[in-house]
């Protein structure tokens, strides 16, 4: 699905050399070659890559609780109270994908968790259109030996040989699927939660790289390493307290660490909601969460010193209030400001947190998420309602008096609007989506680059190379094209071709 791969840096090495014959830009060639890796990670088009963690573990979760079904009325996602079992769901959420701009699901893969985690290969990936978009394994590490007390995930032993059995399982499931995601040839594995990892993690790691090495898979691990307070690197057996706390928790330090970030390829955030940051409570236009969480990614950026990508976490908001009323947490509105539309926060993530802080290395942000709805962080479309702050409790306690909307696939087209230049369909006479066809823009006559047609004739072009202004857009190989002008706010849509 990609026109142009990025730059290879190996080329240029060579070039330089051979130009030259100096040995000091032989030497520029290869810091360069370092920072930036053997090849720039060529995924699977040519502009933006968005991510979006998934869940497979409805109807079950559901159950648990949630915000919409606290409502007054109760809101539920287009799909219902649904089973992730039923491929019918998969192939829906694949479409929506698909053709709003998101690039990949990262979905949930849990160490003690056999049944749940066959739904991947038993329904998730028998979609008939599964080859629309790219997935990864979501690994949730802290699963492996969590302790309460000190929020740390202890490796020992035992820890190392279940996370190494995982990984071989994982990699002989699904690490030669085409449609599984790769960086530059590196099958893409999120790990959750490491800022919380203690004890022999290191070794365990240096030994899962080696081991899949032998099965001929060099694998690209993201790291969930970003926040407020996390474990401190070193040190065996459990962490030692500290004099100063963070969060009230004497075990985490507000320092990022080096010495674990360096044994990974990329760093990110799952989410940087945080209960005992009371400055995060209310509009984001209002509360300090994008100074803060900004000001955060700078810190590990600067720390990571390029031995390691970044790749900015977003949210469209945050309430857990409907699973854990118990709590009391505060929620974070998915309105920016109260007289700003619904998914006005998430369109401000975009802006102040995922393109500022976007790796070129990367072009990649992670979206937290498509359906975790216990803590309503989801953006997959839910049934169309009015906005209302009405819940089932008598003093508004599960919304704190905020709108909540059944937003349809509003948070898609955010998504489309900030990554997606132009969107459009490819249809026969009969008006059926055509697949597997090239679309591809120009500017200035110069093609910048092309998509091929998913399964229902949907095509997107990214914004990353047709940013504003005046663009053709045309099937590849024919003469004919289409002028259009790409607004700054929204995408060009409607583009559509016949064949």
């Amino acid at each position: 699905m990609s026109f142009c791969s990025r730059r290879n840096l190996n080329g240029a090495i060579r070039l330089a050399y051979v130009v030259s014959g100096f040995a000091v830009i032989g030497i520029v060639a290869i810091l360069l070659f370092f920072s930036f890796w053997a090849k720039s990670p060529d995924l699977f088009n040519n502009g933006y890559s968005v991510g979006a963690i998934y869940y497979t573990w409805y109807p079950k979760n559901f159950k648990q609780g949630y915000l919409r079904a606290r409502i007054k009325p109760a809101q539920t996602p287009v799909l219902g109270i649904y089973d992730s079992m039923d491929t019918s769901v998969a192939e829906r959420h694949i479409a929506w994908a698909s053709r709003y701009g998101i690039d990949f699901f990262s979905i949930g893969w849990w160490p003690w968790r056999d049944e749940q985690n066959r739904v991947i290969k038993d329904t998730f990936l028998k979609a008939k259109n599964i080859d629309d978009i790219k997935f990864s394994i979501f690994y949730e590490t802290w699963s492996l030996n969590f302790d309460r007390k000190t929020g740390s995930t202890i490796f020992d032993d035992k820890s190392e040989e279940k996370m190494i059995a995982d990984f071989v399982k994982i990699a002989d499931l699904f690490f030669d699927h085409p449609s599984y995601l790769k960086i530059d040839g590196r099958p893409v594995v999120y790990l959750y939660l490491t800022r919380t990892l203690y004890g022999s993690y290191k070794q365990a790691f240096l030994k899962l790289r080696r081991e899949l090495k032998t099965r001929g898979h060099d694998i690209f691990l993201i790291a969930d390493e970003v926040f407020w307070g996390v474990v401190p690197s070193e040190g065996f057996g459990k962490p030692v307290p500290n004099p100063e706390k963070v969060h009230n928790n004497p075990y985490l330090t507000p320092e990022p660490q080096y010495e674990r970030i360096k044994i990974f390829d990329a760093i990110t955030s799952y989410n940087m909601y945080e209960s005992g940051s009371k400055g995060f409570k209310g509009y984001g236009s209002k509360s300090s969460f994008f100074h803060e969480v900004g000001a955060k990614y700078k810190e590990y950026i600067k720390v990571a010193n390029g031995m390691a990508a970044f790749v900015p976490g977003i949210i469209p908001g945050y309430n857990d209030r409907g699973v854990r009323s118990g709590e009391n947490h505060f929620a974070i509105p998915r309105r920016y400001a109260p007289d700003l539309p619904e998914g006005s926060f998430f369109a401000e993530a975009f802006n102040q947190l995922a393109f500022p802080f976007m790796d070129p290395r990367l072009n990649m942000v992670m979206i937290t998420s498509w359906n975790e709805w216990n803590e309503d962080t989801s953006i997959e479309p839910l049934a169309n309602a009015e906005a209302t702050s009405s819940d089932v409790s008598d003093d508004k306690f599960f919304t704190e008096g905020y709108l909540y909307e059944g937003y349809g696939t509003k948070y898609l087209e955010v998504i489309r609007d900030k990554v997606v230049a132009v969107a459009g369909r490819v249809t026969d006479v009969a008006g059926d989506g055509v697949a597997d066809v090239a679309v591809c823009g120009w500017k200035k006559n110069k093609k910048v680059t092309c998509d091929k047609t998913d399964h229902a004739g949907y095509y997107t072009l990214s914004r990353l190379h047709i940013k504003t202004g005046v663009a053709e857009v045309g099937i590849d190989g024919r003469e004919s094209r289409l002028t259009v002008t790409v607004d700054k706010e929204k995408s060009a849509t409607g583009v559509d071709f016949k064949i």
